[in-house]
Order: structure tokens, then sequence, then C-alpha cells
């Protein structure tokens, strides 16, 4: 989805993710920055004082509202 927009580079940024999950990340992006791997991980929330889970209907209407930001913002 992104990478049909032609980056110049692709980062992602996450606060703290489990070590399976970076490797998971690691082929999607040309970069990772991520704060946290710890042993441990469980959960996100385990590392977040609040962590709301979202309905996908919240989760769309967030992105929606994001890509429409986005192409308002791009030149031409």
């Amino acid at each position: 989805m992104i990478r049909a927009e032609d980056p110049k580079s692709l980062a992602a940024a996450i606060p703290v993710a489990s070590r399976e999950a970076r490797l998971r990340i690691r082929p999607l992006a040309d970069r990772i920055i991520c704060l946290r791997t710890p042993e441990d991980f469980r959960s996100v929330s385990q590392f977040t004082l609040s962590f709301p889970r979202l309905g996908d209907e919240e989760v769309r209407q967030s992105l929606e509202k994001r890509s429409i930001r986005a192409s308002d913002q791009r030149p031409g």
C-alpha cells in the first residue's frame, strides 16, 4: 500500500516489539526504529499506560482521514 506511492525510503517506527515481530517487519521497511525489544514480551499493553482496543470501523475511519490529509499536502 505505501510502497505503491514509491517513497524514497520507508521507515517503520514502533515503540516496542517482540523479536519475532521485528523479523516479520524487516522485509517491509528500509529501516526499523524500535525503542525496546524485551525478551519477556507478551503484548504491547505490558509497556504502555493506555492501549485501548479499536474496532475495525474505527481503524478504517482513522486511516481514511490520514490518507485524505496526506493527499491534501502533496504538491501538484
